[in-house]
């Protein structure tokens, strides 16, 4: 939304109620805000547009996807044969919080209903990230049992500073419509 002296702000959210999918064994879900301002710096009939602007989104959701496992084989060792089984369920769980802040300076021209820009910038993504494998095994090898209980947790608060790369072109009159490419 366009407010006055060349200054934009623009909202975002986002969201993917909770799906499951049990049959499949997949459930996930997904929310996001953020927030963006933008201020034209430059521009005049004959100069490019320059744009400065900045962006702060918060993301969280999950992802879980679980499978029943069942397997049954024969493998020879030394000359002996033996028969192998394994049979249970698994599952991996994704689930994470992060924030982004970013920046970057676009450069544009306006040529009447057509708008190409370029931009540089830079993100800073910040949270956490904690993943999951789990589930209840049971192996029979030459009627011997046994029970496996894997279970792995991975978690951590990554710090990523990236450059930012943009690229695009709005057309449209009175109701716009972007293609944008970003790095």
């Amino acid at each position: 939304m366009g407010l006055a002296n060349g200054l934009d702000i623009g909202l975002k959210l986002l969201y993917l109620p909770q799906i499951n999918l049990p049959d499949i064994g997949f459930s996930g879900q997904y929310t996001g805000i953020g927030i963006d301002f933008r201020y034209r710096i430059l521009e005049g009939a004959n100069l490019p547009t320059l744009t400065v602007g900045v962006s702060w989104d918060e993301l969280s959701g999950s992802l879980g996807i679980s499978t029943n496992v069942n397997q049954n084989s024969t493998y020879s060792d030394s000359g002996t044969n033996y028969s192998a089984q394994v049979s249970g369920t698994t599952g991996y769980s994704l689930n994470w919080n992060v924030h982004s802040f970013g920046a970057k300076l676009l450069l544009g021209k306006n040529l009447m209903v057509i708008y190409p820009f370029v931009g540089v910038g830079f993100q800073r993504n910040s949270g956490t990230v904690v993943s999951n494998i789990n589930g209840q095994l049971t192996t029979t090898v030459n009627s011997v049992v046994d029970t496996i209980n894997p279970a792995v947790v991975t978690s951590g608060n990554p710090v990523v500073f990236e450059p930012k790369y943009v690229a695009g072109i709005d057309f449209g009159e009175g109701l716009h419509w972007a293609l944008v490419g970003e790095s």
